[in-house]
């Protein structure tokens, strides 16, 4: 085990909570540092109204992260983690994009009151997924959340990556090329669907991770009920993969570097098939 702190930039709904049980059980650390910084929230500022509990969680600048801590997780910037632990070992995990983006989609269109009351003003940004699919898609208020987020946080903050709207195509060659080159940086990288994920991390690790299927987005209550072949129109199709245009980019590569002997479209595609058929069940309210 490294002396050396170890940190998770976790991308939201890339199996991250699983990942984080496998990290912790490998470094047994006496507590995770859990957060989110400015880049998790866009245009959003009525930090105010999030009750103390989830705003103590909130970093707007990284003076305020604890330091001395052994294992973080956190939905930050890998600028703001790096400010503030400069020396750890850091490490992320990229998903297959639209299987990301339709998870988050039936993640946040799930939240309960409670969980809209523990979040304040942001209620309104997540509670936005309790729409269609293809508004949710256009929505910048939540261009953070929707739009390209594994290149977001690698890159955060950007002059070509606007808070409160969607990435310029235009960039697109610009951006990949300098989120790669942060993937370069990090000490330990790959894809959730990678068949060698498993051996990989535990190569990383120096034993074998153990992981778990943890936070699961739970039933849907019938009011929220709707058909993914519906939501699916063809606009909300060419919005799918305009918002996951540049973290494909990143995925593919990923793969190519960690296990280029597999095909990745084919892998790819399967991934596709299966998170949304698991969509649209979720979505049904099948558990």
């Amino acid at each position: 085990m490294s002396a050396r702190p170890l940190v998770f930039l976790h991308i939201p709904k890339t199996a991250g909570i699983a990942v984080s049980y496998a990290l912790i059980m490998a470094e047994m650390p006496p507590r995770v540092l859990f957060g989110f910084d400015r880049a998790f929230f866009g245009p959003f500022t009525d930090f105010e109204s999030v009750p103390p509990e989830n705003r103590a969680l909130i970093h707007l600048s990284p003076d305020t992260i604890p330091r001395g801590e052994k294992l973080l997780r956190a939905h930050m910037a890998l600028s703001t983690l790096r400010a503030a632990y400069p020396g750890a070992r850091f490490i992320t995990v990229l998903r297959e994009p639209i299987c990301r983006l339709l998870s988050h989609f039936v993640f946040w269109r799930g939240f309960t009151e409670e969980q809209d009351e523990a979040w304040g003003g942001w209620a309104e940004y997540s509670g936005l997924a309790r729409g269609s699919l293809e508004d949710f898609l256009a929505n910048t208020k939540i261009a953070c959340q929707i739009d390209n987020v594994a290149t977001r946080l690698l890159l955060w903050p950007h002059p070509l990556i606007p808070e409160a709207a969607m990435i310029d195509p235009a960039h697109d060659e610009t951006l990949i090329a300098q989120a790669r080159t942060r993937l370069c940086g990090f000490d330990f990288v790959d894809a959730v669907e990678n068949p060698y994920f498993d051996a990989n991390l535990a190569a990383f690790l120096g034993v074998t991770p153990a992981r778990a299927r943890m936070n699961e987005t739970p039933p849907l209550p019938p009011a929220l009920h709707t058909r993914l072949d519906q939501q699916l129109t063809p606009r909300a199709q060419t919005l799918l993969t305009f918002r996951s245009r540049l973290d494909l980019a990143l995925w593919h590569w990923v793969l190519q570097e960690r296990a280029p002997d597999v095909d990745a479209t084919a892998l790819r595609l399967n991934a596709v098939q299966t998170g949304t058929a698991r969509t649209a069940s979720l979505l049904m309210g099948a558990e």
